[in-house]
């Protein structure tokens, strides 16, 4: 089994689970305005623990954008996602058994456009065997 898509998990957990829609895989779309990313970033070096018969561990670096028309919503929204991931332990998606997912920063401003929309970001480190 190759390397987790850990970007592409999270955004299916995510449309599964709490019925997200309009989820991007690697940034966020023009249009439509409403909606979200997934995003997988570097940081600190990925563990990869190979041997003798022991699991994979794999550990990423992902940020969670949601853009809206209004301030609060977006900030609503990413609220929404926070509230499914952070602390999310032991769950299987896609075949891979993710470990945790832990809060790096807390939500933040990453633009506000012309059109008057504004985008949160938000970013979590993930552990998943394989």
């Amino acid at each position: 089994m190759g390397a987790p898509k850990i970007a592409k998990d999270i955004r299916d957990y995510l449309t599964t689970t709490t019925g997200l829609s309009n989820v991007s895989v690697g940034s966020l779309n023009p249009t439509p305005i409403n909606q979200y990313a997934v995003i997988e970033y570097p940081g600190p070096a990925n563990i990869k623990t190979h041997g003798g018969g022991s699991p994979v561990l794999d550990e990423g670096n992902i940020q969670i954008l949601a853009r809206h028309t209004t301030d609060q919503t977006a900030l609503t929204n990413i609220h929404t996602v926070i509230d499914a991931l952070d602390g999310l332990k032991d769950v299987t998606i896609n075949s891979v058994v993710y470990l945790y997912v832990t809060e790096i920063s807390r939500p933040r401003i990453v633009d506000r456009s012309e059109n008057g929309s504004m985008t949160y970001a938000w970013e979590c480190r993930v552990s998943a065997r394989r």
